[in-house]
């Protein structure tokens, strides 16, 4: 992965990753994040990729269903990456893929890079927090945090 800072000033980052054909998507972001102390950031992208891995949650199992595809095409990637007050940075990204004119959503869980993919990683002034909710369990954004 080659990564370059492109914009910076005293609240905020931007940076535009490049990645090779093989590398896989979710442990590159995680490494550049630990790499440059990225303390949130929101995250897009567009290119290919040679396997994808995503899921769709099941809220009665509390567990994703995971979906393998072979040589989608990137349609949409958005994400965010949230760093818990200690440990590694967590990814939560979002992805929509072609396949010949069919279209499959969900979390994007694992995925190798086809021919090249690019990424804009936007570090904001703010980092908002996730706050699990005991209704549901699912760790959403508190603007209050």
């Amino acid at each position: 992965m080659r990564s370059r800072l492109v914009w910076q000033d005293k609240q905020e980052r931007t940076f535009v990753l490049a990645l090779e054909a093989g590398e896989e998507i979710v442990a590159a972001l995680g490494e550049f994040a630990a790499s440059c102390d990225l303390a949130g950031a929101e995250l897009s992208a567009q290119g290919a990729f040679e396997r994808a891995t995503i899921g769709t949650f099941d809220q009665r199992r509390q567990e994703y269903r995971a979906i393998e595809l072979v040589r989608p095409e990137l349609v949409s990637l958005v994400g965010e990456l949230l760093r818990p007050e200690a440990g590694r940075p967590r990814l939560h990204l979002h992805a929509v893929l072609d396949l010949g004119g069919r279209r499959r959503g969900g979390h994007l869980l694992r995925a190798i890079v086809r021919s090249g993919l690019e990424l804009t990683v936007v570090e904001p002034p703010l980092v908002l927090r996730h706050r699990q909710r005991p209704d549901n369990r699912l760790a959403l954004v508190d603007p209050i945090v």
